[in-house]
């Protein structure tokens, strides 16, 4: 009984800190993060980018696929990140075909080359899925902070402002 019961607790923690799809951080936890390390690199000079991640044409992907076959591209499309990711970076769930990446001690060189390195990861294969390969793409907007933003409700919306730009070039993704 007493098993039970912690799994069970173990289990409500892990919903509400994690994203039960790709296993990342929940928008809310991730946001309480970029919150904290903004605080305390105002206080140093130390920087990090907050970078945004998004599929291209998910809806699509559902339309032609299916909806489970767009959930196994979001799980690829994120392990494909993660793959490329260091140890302390953060990965999260930011909304549905949006990912978030917090990167500590990053420049904006880092930042750039990282993003490259994302949006390589995603694009140079096409994702295993139930329905076969499929090739998917990527946009990536981000920012440096606390030099672009000192807390975290403005990072985000200059992060948005930057992936919406990506969103909107016909050439440049990042």
């Amino acid at each position: 009984v007493i098993t039970d019961r912690y799994e069970a607790e173990r289990q409500l923690i892990q919903q509400s800190y994690y994203d039960p799809l790709t296993g990342t951080l929940i928008r809310s936890r991730f946001k309480d993060q970029v919150a904290t390390l903004a605080a305390r690199c105002q206080r140093g000079t130390s920087s990090f980018a907050l970078l945004l991640i998004a599929i291209d044409n998910l809806a699509g992907l559902n339309h032609s696929y299916g909806y489970d076959i767009g959930d196994e591209i979001i799980a690829a499309a994120v392990a494909a990140i993660k793959a490329q990711s260091r140890e302390t970076d953060v990965v999260a769930r930011y909304a549905g075909n949006k990912f978030g990446l917090l990167l500590e001690d990053c420049t904006s060189e880092q930042m750039q080359t990282a993003a490259r390195r994302f949006l390589d990861a995603v694009k140079s294969e096409p994702l295993h899925t139930a329905a076969g390969p499929i090739a998917v793409s990527v946009r990536v907007g981000g920012v440096v902070g606390p030099r672009q933003g000192r807390t975290a409700q403005v990072l985000f919306y200059h992060a948005e402002e930057a992936l919406e730009a990506a969103r909107r070039s016909s050439c440049d993704r990042f």
